[in-house]
């Protein structure tokens, strides 16, 4: 899968500098409140991308944004625990739809409740991409993962957040232009 590759050729430049990223965002993310750092990690990933090297572990804990970043996180959370207590098939309606929410909330043009309906606009719309797209770099990762007896685990998240972000990227022009046809108003 493209994204993967993409994703390899963006952090093997700086393998160690992800490799520490990697296992202080899962670290991070394993603890109750761990869902707070993903627009976070977003946000480094996006700015160390661009500068061409790994993130600084220090901007994983930058929480001047952190009502809006809880918001839609906390919302995410509960589409997903609703749809995994439906019979655990409802998580395949609820993956797609809040997706892109944490992406959306890291760039600061929506608060967090407006970074659910944007998610939810695209998602909706894109149930079938998005859901097949999410499910073959999961299934990837994870294969990486046991091929390697778990080693792979300490770039995996790094790499997850590089794929993740360019798929994101790709398709943000449509998610915007969702978030426009159903009107739902920016940041002020």
């Amino acid at each position: 899968m493209d994204y993967l590759k993409y994703g390899w050729e963006v952090i093997k430049k700086d393998l160690v500098g992800w490799t520490i990223f990697s296992v202080v965002f899962a670290i991070a993310a394993s603890f109750g409140i761990g869902l707070f750092f993903m627009p976070n990690a977003i946000r480094a990933t996006r700015k160390a991308v661009s500068a061409g090297g790994a993130p600084a572990v220090g901007e994983l804990f930058a929480f001047d944004r952190i009502a809006d970043d809880a918001t839609a996180m906390v919302g995410v959370l509960v589409a997903h625990s609703i749809g995994a207590s439906l019979c655990g098939l409802g998580i395949f309606a609820s993956i797609p739809l809040m997706h892109f929410a944490p992406y959306v909330v890291a760039e600061e043009n929506y608060d967090g409740v407006g970074a659910l309906k944007v998610s939810f606009e695209y998602g909706k719309a894109n149930i079938g991409g998005v859901l097949g797209t999410v499910f073959v770099v999961g299934l990837l990762a994870n294969i990486a993962l046991y091929a390697t007896c778990g080693l792979a685990g300490f770039f995996i998240p790094g790499l997850m957040l590089v794929a993740m972000d360019k798929y994101y990227l790709e398709h943000r022009q449509g998610i915007l232009t969702a978030a426009q046809m159903a009107q739902i108003p920016t940041r002020a």
